[in-house]
């Protein structure tokens, strides 16, 4: 019998007890809190489209070709340690596949939904630099980090113009086409000055300078052009 003459509820076998818990683990100083009815009706509905086959986390997923292309509803990528893509039983050749890809990029770069990818992000980029050294909470620590990110990481520096470099390099070798030439050197040269502003930016949070920013901002507006001229030329091969 607890407190008041009431019997004591047992607690459900495998649910931890509170007394385990650091105090401040969970709200409440230790105490473990129910979940909200409605969080649990919403856990419950979830329900794995078909076709998809997975275990708890880290497990194996399963999804046809066309499902995952689409986006539709699926397990979270993060969850999962491998995909099993089911490919058609005549698959196209690559090779042919090379152009249409390449020309697709290019209209999704010169045509971008919004004005913070494409050229006109580069652009936006540009007007934006010379403000960091204000606009950072630490500058000496927090532009070294932008343009490591800048040369290291992501979509929006050095390292997938390098990437994309090779990758047309490689194209040329299979395709003779004088714009396919064009626009790899161009993107050669791309990858060159994208390096260039990632060092001015981390010179500049270094130094406190802001000349190394407005230097950065001339060579964002050069490759704001060279991309742009270079997507130009591929979208037409």
């Amino acid at each position: 019998m607890g407190e008041r003459g009431r019997p004591h509820r047992r607690r459900p076998a495998g649910r931890p007890s509170a007394r385990l818990l650091p105090p401040g683990a969970l709200p409440g100083q230790g105490a473990l809190r129910r979940p909200h009815r409605r969080h649990v009706r919403l856990r419950r509905a979830r329900r794995l489209p078909r076709g998809h086959r997975t275990a708890g986390r880290g497990g194996a997923c399963r999804q046809g070709r066309l499902g995952h292309g689409a986006g539709r509803t699926r397990p979270d990528d993060r969850q999962n340690r491998s995909f099993t893509i089911t490919l058609p039983e005549r698959s196209p050749c690559w090779q042919d596949q090379i152009i249409p890809a390449i020309k697709d990029c290019a209209d999704a770069f010169l045509a971008a939904p919004i004005a913070n990818l494409g050229h006109r992000g580069i652009e936006k980029a540009a007007a934006q630099v010379p403000k960091w050294l204000l606009r950072a909470g630490d500058p000496r620590q927090d532009l070294p980090q932008a343009a490591l990110l800048m040369e290291k990481a992501g979509t929006g520096g050095a390292l997938f113009r390098a990437l994309y470099r090779d990758f047309l390099g490689e194209c040329v070798q299979l395709i003779d086409d004088s714009d396919l030439r064009a626009g790899h050197k161009l993107y050669g040269e791309a990858a060159i000055l994208w390096t260039d502003v990632a060092t001015l930016i981390a010179k500049a949070g270094e130094s406190g300078d802001a000349g190394y920013l407005e230097r950065a901002r001339v060579l964002l507006h050069d490759l704001s052009r060279i991309e742009k001229d270079a997507m130009q030329l591929l979208r037409r091969l």
